[in-house]
């Protein structure tokens, strides 16, 4: 009857400790796995940022060009309903671009949640060792009363302070099983927000982009009336290059998409074929030679649209910055868990100066006479975006007079990763908010 009681009152608190730290364990993954997300959802957020300021700045340049066009238009002809519309229509899209900045500027600071994991990050219990001491001597103590006759070779007090100390350890385990709850919980609510604060900031810029896409309609119906005018000359050129920038800002919307299910992405063979026939042409007509050291197997989780985007947005720098018959290498290779790419150009390189301000936000004026199909800034701050949504990292680095690198580092996953909010999480946030 002792013995039995003595198998008792150590095998259930060793038993509550391993169920308690299994409990823990749980909490801790789902904690974990929200916390990588709600860091993940920041990361984007904060490169869309940075690129709608510089899409809604770059708008300022086309929108003054197509209202001083129509303005001199208007007092070289003759007052007409047709002219009188077109006059409306603009002062409409000055006084929107205008309204724009404020929006956008609010829009970004209602999106931006300060994330914080509460309580910190806390090791596991299986690290901790007053429990394995409590398992030990609670194992020892039960496999001595086993295997020796009675329970006389461990006097009361010691089974009692063994007892007693198990007891301790259950209630400790159960406070911090109880604490990495709460703390589960509460990542969750913040989650929550974050993952809601985003979403409405995509609404955001995707009416963005469908309200510069109406203004540009609108304006080029009035294309046949203008036609032949030598005044409205630059009227043409502001809205290709308005229309430049809202497919700009659609392409950043897609890119922002962390629900996006994306597939395990043959890199190297998409390299190969798109060096023969796309970055080929290209090339062929600045007169710059390719060459392509793209290993086998080079995969990694990103959508074609978006590589296709990515290696179009540096090739074409690359190529463009050349010298002409220059060369550019691209190079891919695994490296631990990552994909890493590498594209080389042996062109003037970039200044110190210049180099620092790539990903920053410009805050100096596009200027009138730019091309109306060049934007590197908004270009690069897409391409941020696409590497931050897939977890990993663009670097460029430059000499003066000796070239350019820019490296593409991806994660080399074949599991997927799941990125969503749960909506039972979403619903209760709402409730309670």
């Amino acid at each position: 009857m002792i013995i039995v009681l003595s198998w008792c009152a150590m095998l259930i608190p060793v038993c509550t400790i391993i169920f308690f730290t299994a409990q823990y364990q749980s909490e801790n993954r789902k904690r974990t796995r929200l916390i990588r997300v709600a860091e993940r959802y920041t990361t984007v957020l904060s490169a869309t940022n940075d690129f709608m300021y510089m899409a809604i700045r770059y708008t300022e340049a086309p929108v003054r060009i197509i209202h001083e066009s129509i303005e001199r238009v208007s007092s070289l002809s003759k007052p007409s309903e047709t002219l009188e519309k077109l006059q409306t229509t603009a002062k409409a899209l000055a006084r929107s671009a205008g309204q724009a900045v404020g929006e956008n500027k609010a829009s970004a600071e209602r999106a931006m949640i300060q994330f914080e994991a509460p309580y910190g990050t806390p090791g596991p219990l299986y690290r901790s060792i007053l429990i394995w001491v409590t398992v030990l001597l609670s194992g020892a103590s039960l496999v001595a009363i086993q295997f020796v006759h009675g329970a006389q070779i461990l006097p009361l007090p010691i089974i009692l302070a063994i007892v007693l100390i198990g007891v301790l350890v259950v209630v400790t385990t159960y406070r911090a099983m109880s604490r990495m709850r709460s703390s589960r919980l509460l990542t969750e609510r913040k989650a929550a927000l974050l993952a809601e604060a985003f979403a409405t900031r995509r609404e955001y810029i995707r009416d963005t982009g469908k309200q510069c896409e109406a203004f540009v309609s609108e304006l080029q119906s009035y294309s046949k009336y203008l036609a032949g005018i030598p005044q409205a000359r630059n009227f043409f050129k502001g809205i290709s290059w308005l229309k430049a920038i809202c497919n700009r800002i659609q392409g950043a919307y897609d890119a922002s998409n962390l629900t996006m299910d994306a597939p395990l992405f043959a890199a190297s063979a998409f390299i190969r074929k798109a060096g023969a026939q796309e970055y080929h042409t290209l090339a062929k007509e600045r007169g710059v030679t390719l060459q392509f050291y793209v290993e086998d197997g080079l995969a990694f989780r990103i959508t074609p649209q978006d590589f296709s985007s990515l290696m179009t947005a540096v090739m074409d720098n690359a190529v463009k910055f050349s010298k002409p018959g220059g060369e550019v290498i691209v190079r891919g290779q695994r490296r631990f868990n990552h994909a890493v790419i590498k594209v080389i150009d042996y062109g003037d390189g970039i200044p110190a100066d210049q180099l620092q301000k790539t990903f920053s936000i410009d805050t100096t004026q596009p200027s009138d006479t730019a091309p109306v199909t060049e934007a590197p800034a908004l270009s690069l701050h897409i391409t941020k975006i696409i590497m931050a949504r897939v977890g990993g990292e663009l670097k460029i680095s430059s000499k003066p007079g000796e070239g350019t690198v820019v490296t593409i580092i991806a994660p080399k996953s074949s599991r997927r990763e799941d990125l969503r909010i749960p909506t039972h999480i979403l619903r209760s946030t709402s409730a309670v908010g």
